[in-house]
């Protein structure tokens, strides 16, 4: 007689869960494959981005370089490149091509030393590229290869518009006669750009806020830039905080309704402004004669040689001329003196001079009315002195109150 177990074990368990541990198995590995297969191409996408980011240092680095090489000096001169005419036309057109109009360019200035007007000395343009090559000021004449070329100012940039794009010349890295890399940089010119964080004009009128007005800049009306049809910042408040707070071209977008619009005038306007009054023939910085001229009692006197600013030699005669003298300087500083607002006038061939208008107060000296006065062989009454004034201040850099020299 045969007897029944009480447990009816199933068949083939074993063989279910040997192979549900198989694919559970199959699924790790292939996880694992997979985690090692992202992980490869992120360390592989990070390296790429570390050469990238070394090369841009480098650029950077060679880009400061060779602005320091070229514009360090005080006797250069820059220039973009759209402002060389295309000879084929009456001066209005550039040759300059498209992608190259907004190079920098560097030559060295007319020195003390010069007599005679120098022909221009071409420098090097302040971009990427063979230095063979880019020492040729004709070089932004010619319009570049797309395959030996990057565009570094793009319609991200500058907008829709093509005119304002700008391409640069590559540097290759070579490894034996692989090409591994490249780098590229452009010097972009921030002194042919008006600024926008200019303060607004004082509306004070007391004589230290009257003389203020005359020693500073004016505000640029940025409101009247135009871009096409538009003015991007026509709604602009010059009183506006935000104006003094901007720190780069990027954030002006902070002040129009469209951050699109301001686009286009890229290389028209920049956040703010700075620079040096250097002497660009002599080197060195620009004498301000602005607190000499208010420490004289009395006007100087013209018969004192040593009054004399400078004297050049004459391109007629070759004889060593007088050139301006602190008697002349003395007058032109001290018009400020003279103004008076109020008196309006008629004329006797129509028109009238409103009533709240700035003009000269005549000052008589009685002293010196009829005085004339000389220096050498020239001699000159003192209204004739103030009638020359003007254009005899050729080679020197006055900002509207202050006088510099240099």
């Amino acid at each position: 007689m045969k007897t029944q177990s009480a447990y009816n074990e199933p068949k083939g368990f074993a063989l279910i869960a040997t192979i549900s541990v198989m694919v559970l198995l199959v699924m790790i590995a292939l996880a694992m494959l997979s985690l090692s297969t992202i992980e490869l191409r992120a360390s592989q996408n990070g390296r790429a981005m570390a050469e990238a980011q070394s090369n841009a240092r480098m650029a950077l680095m060679m880009a400061i370089g060779d602005l320091q090489k070229q514009l360090g000096p005080d006797q250069r001169i820059s220039m973009t490149a759209d402002q060389r005419s295309d000879p084929s036309s009456d001066g209005g057109e550039t040759s300059a091509a498209l992608g190259n109009r907004y190079w920098t360019g560097v030559y060295n200035s007319w020195t003390s030393a010069s007599n005679t007007r120098p022909d221009p000395e071409f420098k090097s343009w302040l971009i990427s590229g063979d230095p063979n090559s880019i020492s040729q000021v004709g070089l932004c004449d010619t319009e570049l290869s797309s395959s030996q070329s990057i565009e570094l100012v793009g319609s991200g940039t500058v907008g829709a518009a093509t005119n304002g794009q700008v391409r640069v010349p590559t540097i290759d890295f070579i490894n034996g006669t692989k090409k591994i890399g490249r780098m590229a940089w452009w010097v972009g010119d921030q002194g042919v750009k008006a600024a926008l964080s200019t303060p607004p004009p004082s509306e004070a009128n007391t004589l230290g806020a009257t003389r203020n007005k005359l020693q500073s800049a004016p505000r640029n009306a940025v409101e009247l830039a135009t871009s096409g049809a538009i003015k991007p910042f026509a709604d602009l408040d010059p009183e506006d905080p935000q104006l003094a707070r901007l720190t780069s071209w990027q954030q002006s977008a902070h002040l129009v309704t469209d951050i699109s619009t301001p686009r286009p005038l890229f290389h028209d306007l920049s956040a703010f402004s700075t620079g040096l009054l250097t002497n660009v023939r002599a080197g060195g910085f620009r004498k301000d004669l602005s607190m000499k001229m208010e420490t004289y009692t009395s006007p100087p006197d013209l018969n004192d040689s040593n009054n004399v600013l400078y004297t050049a030699k004459s391109s007629m005669t070759g004889n060593e001329e007088v050139g301006i003298n602190f008697m002349e300087l003395w007058s032109f500083y001290h018009l400020y003196k003279e103004l008076q607002y109020g008196g309006g006038a008629n004329y006797t061939t129509g028109g009238s001079v409103p009533a709240n208008a700035a003009t000269f107060r005549r000052r008589i000296r009685r002293q010196s009315s009829t005085q004339t006065l000389g220096i050498g062989s020239n001699t000159r009454s003192r209204s004739t002195i103030r009638r020359s004034i003007l254009s005899r201040l050729t080679h020197t850099l006055m900002r509207t109150g202050s006088i510099f020299y240099g």
